[in-house]
């Protein structure tokens, strides 16, 4: 690994039906387990023990894609990989209400815009990690209707600091656009997902001011770190 690295790599784990799944592109309902040479199956217990041992990452982004598109949930999975590994974890967990966000010592939730409706009722956010999801640079939202601008402007009003830019489209594909990726604002730390494979693009991400980048197919077919 590149200890010289500012820009962190975080491992993606995409969880649906309790394996993890090769995204791509946003298509949901195309995602099968996924087939990687660091582990001998799709378990996510599998998956990040050969993480760890390749790459030695402390630091991991679960998407509970079941509980993101409302059939079921990956609670226990989730569960299960904190009780068993001495890690920290970003959680999507399809939080819809502010109720519904997780507490636990060793995860981090993500309010992602593409499931979040509670914006209204919400007070502080500053414990967590705000999801700006794009498809084709149009804004996820429950309802359609909000914008960028208004959904930016609601999460730093709640105290909100730490963003991901998750750009839906490119995830799993080779389509890293450094244009199509919101400024940070001076004072918050962003994270990039989407598209993101090569160093080059770390160094890109880096020049515009995020401080990490979300990374799946890059690290099974151990093209990065």
């Amino acid at each position: 690994m590149n200890v010289n690295r500012s820009t962190q790599i975080i491992p993606v784990l995409d969880i649906r039906e309790g394996v993890v799944v090769k995204a791509s592109g946003g298509r949901r309902d195309d995602y099968m387990p996924i087939a990687s040479p660091i582990a001998p199956s799709s378990d996510p217990v599998q998956i990040v023990d050969g993480f760890i041992k390749l790459f030695g990452f402390s630091l991991f982004y679960i998407a509970d894609l079941d509980a993101i598109i409302g059939s079921g949930s990956n609670k226990r999975v989730v569960e299960e990989l904190l009780n068993r590994f001495d890690l920290h974890f970003m959680l999507d967990g399809g939080f819809r209400r502010q109720r519904d966000i997780w507490k636990h010592p060793d995860l981090t939730p993500i309010v992602a815009t593409e499931t979040f409706e509670d914006w209204d009722n919400a007070d502080s956010l500053s414990d967590v990690i705000v999801s700006i999801d794009t498809f084709d640079g149009n804004l996820l939202t429950p309802g359609g209707c909000a914008t960028l601008e208004s959904s930016l402007g609601r999460a730093r009003a709640l105290g909100v600091w730490r963003f991901i830019h998750l750009r839906l489209e490119a995830v799993g594909e080779p389509d890293f656009d450094e244009t199509r990726l919101i400024p940070p604002a001076p004072g918050e730390k962003w994270y990039a997902g989407g598209g993101v494979r090569t160093e080059d693009d770390l160094r890109k991400l880096k020049s515009l001011g995020y401080v990490g980048a979300l990374v799946s197919t890059a690290l099974h077919n151990q093209k990065l770190p």
